[in-house]
């Protein structure tokens, strides 16, 4: 049986993701402020942010028949794209189908958890963004 991805190993992974997007914007925020200039590693930035737009539409699957049917992508795009994740960030992600102690899986649900939807949000319940270009302020919690 092949293994697929389940919904804890999808958070885990956008958990660990959405915090390196938190830690590297705030150095590139820094670098900005303090010498007025950004370095390439903003483009590593701007590239895991864009692919973990793209893996927020994911649906884990319980059969080899649902996938890239009832998905935006199919389960090898999605580990390309969470394996490029971790080429770029240094990230080491469990294997799929890890089995998470108690612990782990409240320590994910702490800092984040997946709406319906895909998406995700903060503890309060509202939408995380992630969109450092926009001009919009992002509200305080």
């Amino acid at each position: 049986m092949a293994l697929y991805f389940n919904i804890t190993d999808l958070q885990a992974r956008l958990t660990k993701t959405t915090c390196w997007i938190a830690d590297e914007a705030l150095k590139q925020s820094n670098r900005a402020k303090y010498y007025g200039k950004l370095d390439d590693c903003f483009i590593k930035l701007q590239y895991v942010v864009a692919a973990l737009e793209a893996v927020e539409c994911y649906t884990p699957l319980s059969t080899a028949d649902d996938d890239g049917v009832i998905n935006c992508l199919t389960e090898l795009q999605a580990e390309q794209i969470f394996d490029n994740i971790s080429n770029i960030t240094d990230i080491c992600f469990l294997p799929k189908n890890t089995i998470y102690t108690t612990s782990e899986v409240d320590d994910i649900a702490q800092t984040s958890t997946l709406n319906s939807g895909g998406g995700l949000t903060q503890n309060a319940g509202g939408d995380l963004n992630y969109n450092f270009f926009s001009k919009e302020p992002i509200p305080k919690s």
